[in-house]
Protein backbone atom coordinates (compact mmCIF):
# COMPACT_ATOMS: atom_id res chain seq x y z
CA UNK A 1 0.00 0.00 0.00
CA UNK A 2 1.34 3.32 -1.48
CA UNK A 3 0.63 6.88 0.17
CA UNK A 4 1.25 10.13 -2.15
CA UNK A 5 3.09 13.31 0.07
CA UNK A 6 3.85 16.46 -0.95
CA UNK A 7 7.38 16.63 -2.52
CA UNK A 8 9.45 18.63 -1.01
CA UNK A 9 9.77 21.13 -3.73
CA UNK A 10 8.55 24.45 -5.25
CA UNK A 11 6.38 23.06 -7.95
CA UNK A 12 2.85 22.49 -7.52
CA UNK A 13 1.02 18.85 -7.61
CA UNK A 14 4.62 17.22 -7.14
CA UNK A 15 4.30 14.35 -5.07
CA UNK A 16 6.32 11.73 -3.55
CA UNK A 17 4.98 7.97 -3.78
CA UNK A 18 5.87 6.31 -0.36
CA UNK A 19 4.81 3.35 1.74
CA UNK A 20 1.73 4.22 3.89
CA UNK A 21 3.49 3.97 7.11
CA UNK A 22 5.95 6.64 6.32
CA UNK A 23 6.77 9.01 8.55
CA UNK A 24 9.76 11.65 8.19
CA UNK A 25 10.62 11.80 12.39
CA UNK A 26 11.81 8.04 11.85
CA UNK A 27 14.74 8.56 9.04
CA UNK A 28 14.94 8.80 5.40
CA UNK A 29 12.44 5.92 4.57
CA UNK A 30 11.34 4.67 1.10
CA UNK A 31 10.34 6.13 -2.30
CA UNK A 32 9.35 5.29 -5.54
CA UNK A 33 11.58 5.87 -8.37
CA UNK A 34 10.93 5.90 -11.61
CA UNK A 35 13.57 3.59 -14.01
CA UNK A 36 14.52 4.84 -17.70
CA UNK A 37 12.72 1.26 -18.66
CA UNK A 38 10.91 -1.27 -16.82
CA UNK A 39 9.16 -1.37 -13.61
CA UNK A 40 9.74 1.19 -10.79
CA UNK A 41 11.69 0.26 -7.65
CA UNK A 42 12.05 1.53 -4.64
CA UNK A 43 14.74 3.61 -3.31
CA UNK A 44 15.90 5.48 -0.02
CA UNK A 45 14.15 9.04 -0.28
CA UNK A 46 16.53 11.59 -1.70
CA UNK A 47 14.40 14.53 -2.05
CA UNK A 48 17.17 16.10 -4.80
CA UNK A 49 16.00 12.86 -6.86
CA UNK A 50 14.47 13.42 -10.38
CA UNK A 51 13.76 9.91 -10.88
CA UNK A 52 11.58 10.08 -6.74
CA UNK A 53 9.28 13.14 -7.77
CA UNK A 54 6.33 12.58 -9.86
CA UNK A 55 3.75 15.23 -11.41
CA UNK A 56 -0.05 15.03 -10.55
CA UNK A 57 -1.64 15.69 -14.39
CA UNK A 58 -5.59 15.92 -15.07
CA UNK A 59 -6.86 13.16 -16.90
CA UNK A 60 -10.37 13.10 -17.68
CA UNK A 61 -13.53 13.46 -15.60
CA UNK A 62 -14.65 12.18 -12.56
CA UNK A 63 -11.40 12.69 -10.59
CA UNK A 64 -9.26 10.79 -12.77
CA UNK A 65 -4.99 11.61 -13.23
CA UNK A 66 -1.93 10.05 -14.03
CA UNK A 67 1.56 10.15 -12.03
CA UNK A 68 3.97 11.70 -14.39
CA UNK A 69 7.62 11.04 -13.72
CA UNK A 70 11.11 11.55 -15.17
CA UNK A 71 11.11 8.84 -17.20
CA UNK A 72 7.18 8.37 -18.13
CA UNK A 73 3.59 8.06 -17.09
CA UNK A 74 3.11 5.34 -14.01
CA UNK A 75 1.19 2.49 -15.82
CA UNK A 76 -0.54 -1.18 -14.75
CA UNK A 77 1.05 -3.25 -17.74
CA UNK A 78 1.47 -7.57 -17.27
CA UNK A 79 0.70 -7.42 -13.70
CA UNK A 80 3.25 -4.73 -13.14
CA UNK A 81 3.31 -1.04 -12.06
CA UNK A 82 5.80 0.56 -14.66
CA UNK A 83 6.26 3.29 -16.70
CA UNK A 84 6.55 1.00 -19.79
CA UNK A 85 3.19 1.11 -20.94
CA UNK A 86 -0.08 -0.10 -20.08
CA UNK A 87 -3.51 1.39 -18.51
CA UNK A 88 -2.30 5.08 -16.95
CA UNK A 89 -5.35 6.48 -15.40
CA UNK A 90 -5.87 6.55 -11.29
CA UNK A 91 -8.62 7.62 -9.58
CA UNK A 92 -9.22 9.68 -6.47
CA UNK A 93 -12.75 8.20 -6.08
CA UNK A 94 -12.51 5.17 -2.97
CA UNK A 95 -14.30 1.65 -4.68
CA UNK A 96 -14.37 -1.72 -2.96
CA UNK A 97 -13.10 -4.55 -4.80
Amino acid sequence: MMSLKSAPVRQKNRVLIVPSFYHEDLGPGSCVAATARGPLKLETCDPARPAQIWTVVPAGDSGLFELRGSHGVISVGNGRITTGGGRSGLQTIPFDS
